[in-house]
């Protein structure tokens, strides 16, 4: 898939018109393994986006057969999550935020996992969480919502 056509299928995702960009992203197929990777996570997240969780899972599993990039393994976490499966979303999420090269990674997955280890009723753990997430990114808005919740 080419950025242009990688470009088009996410404009039409921002757009709202999660159809026709799940049919571009679906119709574009790549032949190197990264760009199929962009590709297949970005399906996920249309996918997400439609309520289609188990197409969302399928494409965040195939993306990660090929590269393992730790934005898509939040995502297939937060899919998880979703799904009912917060033990393994815990799991990917903690991967995903080790794996995390970027702050701004790091941080969504630590607060990512806050939120699930919540809903675990583990809640210092979460508290933890939403602190690395602030120390990774000062001022994230969601992990100080959230830190801020816990008090």
């Amino acid at each position: 898939m080419t950025d242009a056509k990688h470009n088009l299928a996410a404009a039409l995702a921002e757009a709202g018109d999660l159809d026709a960009a799940a049919a571009r992203f679906e119709a574009n197929v790549g032949c190197d393994p990264a760009e199929e990777a962009r590709r297949l996570s970005s399906l996920g997240v249309v996918y997400k986006r439609q309520n289609r969780l188990e197409d969302a899972a399928a494409a965040f599993d195939a993306s990660l057969q090929l590269v393992e990039d730790s934005r898509t393994m939040a995502y297939r976490g937060n899919v998880a999550a979703l799904m009912g499966d917060l033990p393994g979303a815990e799991r990917r999420l903690a991967a995903a935020a080790a794996a995390a090269l970027k702050p701004r990674d790091k941080a969504d997955a630590l607060n990512s996992r806050g939120v699930v280890l919540e809903a675990l009723d583990r809640i210092q753990d979460a508290a933890d969480c939403y602190d690395r997430a602030l120390d990774a990114v000062p001022g994230h808005a969601k992990a100080q919502a959230n830190r801020d919740a816990l008090l």
